[in-house]
């Protein structure tokens, strides 16, 4: 298994998968278990190359039927984080991930589309929060989403892109799928999908947003500070 950054409870990485690469099913990197299925796909067509960005491959979907549905049914509700890679297109919305149903309706991160003007939106059950900043359209975009509490911050290619106070989602013991909320189905590509039992700091996911599948601990604020002041190299 790959080395995370500490705290996820789920971890879906196509271009980490040598194991699950051409098949139905996305291992856990995380070493919980809570693989993913690949379902209405054909894994020949729907595992396919992809180098942007520092990935390798990626799930794409058609937006028809097809989503990816996991294992993972149990996600603390005031504190978590959700972190994913996506092709943003234009024309149509992606990274959606989401955990509803289950006897409670508790969150939601997605891109939505809008023509060029695109937010990262994250759902608590009862309310649609979006971030400041626009999502870049037709590229490989690293969205993320902490809440600590009430405090839930957007986090856009590694960048604070707006915070907001928003109630603490109800719980729910739906199974997280990606890209199909019981709605609407996404079309696209990801990559490099986690959730964590916490939220991660902003130099963590600067981390994630520095390549898709990137490994290991996040370095501390001293290591760029140092750096900054020409005391490291």
């Amino acid at each position: 298994m790959a080395t995370g950054l500490g705290g996820e409870i789920m971890w879906l990485c196509p271009s980490l998968d040598d194991t699950g690469n051409g098949t139905t099913t996305l291992y856990d990197q995380s070493g919980n278990g809570k693989n993913g299925t690949l379902t209405n796909m054909s894994p020949a067509s729907d595992w396919v190359a992809d180098t942007a960005n520092g990935g390798v491959r990626a799930i794409d979907h058609d937006g028809t039927n097809d989503y990816v549905l996991t294992s993972l049914t149990s996600v603390p509700t005031s504190t978590h984080s959700i972190s994913m890679w996506a092709f943003k297109q234009s024309a149509y919305d992606g990274m959606q991930i989401n955990q509803r149903g289950g006897g409670g309706n508790q969150w939601q991160m997605w891109l939505s589309p809008s023509g060029t003007s695109t937010k990262l939106q994250y759902w608590n059950g009862t309310t649609t929060h979006s971030s400041t900043d626009n999502v870049p359209q037709d590229a490989w975009v690293h969205g993320c989403v902490t809440r600590d509490g009430t405090d839930v911050k957007f986090y856009i290619n590694g960048v604070l892109a707006g915070a907001v106070t928003a109630s603490v989602p109800s719980a729910s013991t739906a199974a997280v799928r990606i890209y199909y909320e019981g709605f609407v189905y996404s079309r696209g590509k990801w990559d490099d999908c986690r959730i964590f039992n916490r939220a991660i700091t902003p130099i963590e996911v600067a981390k994630l947003a520095s390549a898709r599948g990137a490994e290991g601990p996040a370095v501390s604020t001293d290591y760029y500070q140092g750096l900054r002041r020409g005391l490291l190299r």
